[in-house]
């Protein structure tokens, strides 16, 4: 309802106010809403991301570990008095075993990256979700193109309320040519 004597601009504009107060409000609760799904899966991304940096630090230390091992093995059988003693076959074994323990840790970065990478796709999902239901709110209500009715509103004699009557005397006396004001003569 416009208020009497407000123009159609200032009616619009008060309108459009409203409905950006009310669309506010809708977004906060909102987010508010979705707000402990959002904070759970970026704990999570939190926590997978850690999990990639420890199995990253675990896959360097074995791939250097594999590497020594190797090296040695291959060293003291190009180098070693003995070609096939048991401490070369012995020193291959370790090597071998790195190998193992080297794969092993490659799988295990892997899973952490896509673990990491399916939270992620989750957290885009939820955000996308969240912000398409914000777009509609958008959508609503646009108070400059809306079409305004005009209504005029007839008091009715039950809610009329008299408060103060006046009596006003104005004086005046009779003159040959008419009545005059008593001031202006």
């Amino acid at each position: 309802r416009s208020t009497p004597g407000e123009s159609e601009r200032d009616f619009r504009v008060r309108l459009q106010q409203e409905a950006r107060e009310q669309r506010d409000a809708r977004v906060a609760t909102l987010r508010a809403k979705y707000a402990p799904k959002v904070q759970s899966l970026q704990l999570k991304l939190q926590q997978a991301n850690d999990r990639i940096a420890r199995e990253q630090g675990e896959a360097s230390a074995d791939k250097l570990q594999t590497a020594v091992s190797m090296g040695s093995a291959i060293f003291g059988a190009l180098f070693g008095k003995k070609k096939l003693s048991s401490t070369n076959i012995s020193r291959m074994g370790t090597a071998a075993r790195g190998v193992g323990r080297l794969q092993k840790s490659s799988g295990d970065v892997a899973r952490a990256e896509e673990s990491a990478e399916q939270v992620q796709a989750r957290l885009a999902a939820l955000t996308e979700e969240v912000e398409d239901q914000v777009t509609k709110f958008d959508e609503g209500f646009d108070a400059q193109r809306e079409p305004l009715e005009t209504v005029t509103l007839k008091p009715k004699a039950g809610t009329l309320h008299v408060h103060a009557v006046g009596l006003a005397w104005m004086p005046w006396r009779e003159t040959p040519e008419g009545r005059r004001p008593a001031w202006s003569a």
